[in-house]
């Protein structure tokens, strides 16, 4: 890829493909100059920007990813990914959750059946405090695809109402797919005493 930039410099596409490869890397400053290249190429790149708002709030800096975001629906109005990561981010740090759901409700226009943005609108009904509608959409998205997040959200629900049960067989899945996460860990953790003795989540 650095050869193909070297003899093409004006091909925005492989300042993009260089960007992808040290995001995949970890490597998300190394990225933001490929990705500003590619811009300044061609500034409708949505993708593109899509990708250094994604390397911004690997940086922390998510007044500037947000914008990032914000540009790539602008250059490209069915970018479903850009407008699920705001609503997401929006309703991960709990706040201007109706904005949060106008953009996750506008990416399940565009993709109604991905359980990324079906995982989104339930987080969101959570924070609301909507928990029945939280876990029927969080369910449909553990029906599509087994993720370790998914099932800590769902595991959250479960707990704001009490139910101890089900809320430690979802994260105990959660550790079945992610055993690192020291998060879910402690909340299990939490959970063992409310626990009766031949509870199916104590086994």
């Amino acid at each position: 890829l650095e050869e193909l930039t070297k003899s093409y410099p004006d091909n925005p596409q492989f300042h993009y493909f260089i960007a992808l490869a040290h995001l995949d890397l970890r490597k998300p400053k190394k990225a933001l100059v490929s990705l500003d290249k590619a811009i300044a190429l061609k500034s409708d790149f949505s993708s593109a920007h899509f990708q250094k708002g994604v390397a911004l709030d690997m940086l922390k800096n998510w007044p500037a990813a947000e914008k990032s975001f914000r540009d790539a629906v602008h250059a490209d109005t069915t970018n479903a990914s850009a407008y699920n990561y705001i609503g997401y981010s929006l309703a991960e740090r709990n706040e201007q959750l109706f904005e949060a759901r106008r953009m996750i409700e506008r990416a399940l226009e565009l993709d109604p059946y991905n359980s990324a943005y079906l995982d989104s609108l339930g987080w969101l009904n959570y924070r609301e405090g909507n928990i029945a509608p939280a876990i029927r959409h969080l369910t449909a998205s553990l029906a599509r695809i087994h993720d370790p997040v998914v099932y800590d959200h769902l595991g959250d629900c479960y707990r704001s109402t009490s139910d101890w049960n089900n809320a430690a067989l979802a994260y105990s899945r959660s550790l079945e797919l992610k055993p690192d996460s020291r998060d879910v860990q402690r909340k299990l953790k939490e959970l063992e005493t409310r626990l009766v003795i031949t509870s199916p989540a104590r086994k």
